[in-house]
């Protein structure tokens, strides 16, 4: 029975510590063409993976568009489930319902 229990805690140990590693998904959709980081993204629905490490991947299906650096921010009062870009059509956070996945850019300050 002990050999059983410390199975089971180093089990959940190692789940544990990969859950950073095994990313948080997010569906979202673009109504328009945009760009992040050069790449231009069309309209359609994508996946975003969001890494333990400060950077975050789209797909396109199973073809990887892109990767970016991110960073997590609360919502603050603004609307979730939403898509922000700038004037020139730069993606630069998608808004789930629990937080702000914000694109950096080079050159972003807060």
């Amino acid at each position: 029975m002990k050999l059983l229990s410390r199975v089971m805690l180093a089990a959940g140990t190692l789940l544990l510590l990969a859950a950073p590693v095994m990313g948080k998904e997010v569906n979202f959709r673009l109504d328009d063409d945009l760009k992040l980081n050069g790449v231009e993204l069309k309209s359609g629905r994508y996946k975003l993976v969001i890494n333990g490490d400060g950077t975050a991947e789209i797909f396109r299906g199973k073809t990887l568009v892109t990767t970016a650096k991110v960073e997590l921010k609360s919502l603050d009062g603004v609307l979730p489930n939403a898509v922000n870009y700038d004037k020139n059509l730069n993606l630069r956070e998608i808004r789930t319902k629990d937080e702000r996945v914000v694109f950096v850019q080079s050159g972003d300050s807060d």
